[in-house]
């Protein structure tokens, strides 16, 4: 009896630590996506993070043990967070050209809203190349949208030209440039549609 209370008590223990930990991993992550949203990744300093998460740099350095990781951790909690449009929003939209109307129109959208802290990630993913690797998997994922929008505007068929194009217009650059030009969301996302209709006409 002795024994197995011994066993329940180390178990106790064990997951009373571990929850701790990942109490404390939790606001360090927390404190790594406001520092990025405040200053930009490349001016987020350990010494801040830890002061934000109200831990020593020691701890930040005992639950990540690179600059990859603390990067990794923190976009996969901000994406959670900030979930990106997906092609469901607008399947079952029967008519193509307003299927394609609405998913620029929640892209668009998607980027305005998180313009804050996608700006500073872009700015700094040249300088940090695990940032960069990170953005890359999220251009990827418009890319891959943007493809679906052409086989859908062209029946299935293959048009390099207009898939370039919707790459670029899935773009949040292409969405800041435009919007510098007093341009709306609806705006932008209606004259990303015209043009793709005209290409694929």
């Amino acid at each position: 009896m002795f024994t197995e209370m011994k066993k329940q008590t180390r178990s106790y223990v064990q997951t009373a630590r571990r929850q701790s930990q990942e109490k404390t991993r939790t606001r360090i992550v927390k404190a790594l996506v406001e520092l990025h949203q405040e200053v930009g990744p490349k001016n987020t300093t350990i010494a801040a993070v830890a002061k934000r998460a109200g831990v020593q740099r020691l701890t930040v350095y005992r639950h990540f043990e690179d600059e990859t990781a603390m990067l990794q951790a923190c976009s996969g909690h901000w994406s959670m967070q900030n979930p990106p449009p997906i092609e469901e929003d607008w399947a079952e939209i029967v008519d193509t050209d307003d299927r394609t109307q609405a998913a620029l129109l929640a892209i668009n959208t998607y980027f305005s809203d998180k313009e804050g802290m996608l700006t500073k990630v872009y700015r700094d993913a040249p300088e940090i190349p695990a940032l960069g690797l990170i953005m890359q998997g999220f251009d990827d994922y418009f890319s891959t949208i943007a493809d679906k929008l052409t086989l859908d505007l062209l029946n299935g068929k293959s048009n390099p030209q207009l898939r370039s194009v919707a790459r670029h217009l899935v773009r949040f650059s292409t969405w800041q440039s435009l919007s510098k030009e007093n341009l709306t969301v609806k705006e932008i996302a209606l004259l990303g549609w015209a043009w793709l209709k005209k290409l694929s006409s």
